[in-house]
């Protein structure tokens, strides 16, 4: 089955300050480190991760200059004995209508805390500041072509009252979450200010022989600051059974949106849709097996922001909806 993801807006789920980001088979995930380069003049960096042939994913530098602690173990035959490079850096949002990244930023020095949760320099303090964040990217040059990388999670720590954390997809800028702790106005609340936020549905995917240095990039959009970045998570994709391409984002129509009570869907063959809410829990699920339109009844369902899960057979993707 191939499964793609809409390139709209993401269902994002958001796991407690008790809650690691989980181990699983062809998850990484990395936890920055203290032995990582920093400086204020130090703007960004290349990590390599390896992966060993027995499935053991490491950062494959002088352990004494490990950018990241990594966790993961990889079961894809076709991934094994294989490098990538995570690319990172620190920067300043200074034109959010910028036409490129580029356009967007100017670069700031990384900062590191002593057990290594990643900072911005040059601002009021040294964690990441109003407008100051990150970008993550990935360079799968060395990898086979069977192979991709998707880029499904980043951890944010020390998030306080009136800190807002912005996550937006630099391969489309529609797709962007806001996290906050308990009491703030983010959609997604982290607990104690800590947690994970859930971007999978970003599709940030990158094929082996490719590279994409800018998949996303996360800011202090709350006007105060400071928190930090913990880490990020990442999945490694057999491509042989996926079948990851770029096909499949317009086989579907969903309808109004925003919508009172019904959802229309529209696409071919045989339709399911599930709609989760904001805290990833499926609250309807409907099916139809014959025809192309299938209607999806939320009347009983509270006002907010709701992800539909559509899937015809083929193709699956999801995409944000928002109840009146």
């Amino acid at each position: 089955m191939k499964n793609f993801t809409s390139r709209f807006l993401a269902l994002v789920f958001a796991t407690s300050a008790c809650m690691a980001l989980n181990a699983q088979d062809n998850v990484i995930t990395l936890k920055a480190a203290g032995t990582g380069s920093e400086g204020n003049t130090f703007y960004s960096d290349k990590s390599p991760i390896s992966i060993d042939g027995e499935g053991v994913v490491t950062n494959s530098t002088d352990d004494a200059y490990d950018d990241w602690t990594v966790t993961g173990t990889v079961t894809l035959p076709n991934a094994l004995n294989t490098t990538f490079n995570i690319d990172f850096g620190a920067f300043e949002v200074t034109n959010l209508d910028g036409t490129s990244f580029a356009e967007m930023i100017e670069q700031r020095g990384i900062d590191r805390a002593g057990t290594g949760q990643l900072g911005v320099r040059g601002g009021a303090g040294n964690g990441i500041d109003e407008m100051e964040g990150f970008y993550f990217g990935l360079d799968l040059a060395d990898i086979p072509s069977t192979v991709s990388v998707r880029l499904t999670g980043i951890r944010f720590q020390y998030m306080g009252g009136g800190e807002i954390a912005t996550v937006t997809s630099l391969l489309n800028k529609e797709n962007t979450i806001t996290a906050s702790d308990a009491n703030d106005d983010g959609e997604v609340k982290l607990p104690n200010g800590d947690g994970t936020v859930d971007i999978s549905s970003f599709d940030l995917t990158v094929k082996g022989g490719t590279s994409t240095p800018h998949l996303v990039m996360a800011y202090n959009s709350g006007g105060i600051g400071n928190f930090r970045i913990l880490g990020i998570r990442l999945e490694v994709i057999d491509n042989r059974t996926t079948g990851i391409n770029d096909m499949g984002l317009n086989e579907f129509t969903i309808y109004p949106n925003p919508f009172n009570s019904v959802l229309t869907i529209e696409g071919k063959n045989s339709l399911s849709a599930e709609l989760y809410n904001i805290n990833g829990q499926l609250v309807k699920k409907e099916y139809k097996t014959a025809g192309s339109r299938l209607t999806l009844n939320a009347s009983d369902l509270p006002s907010g922001i709701y992800f539909c899960k559509i899937n015809n057979g083929t193709t699956t993707i999801t995409k944000k909806v928002v109840k009146k």
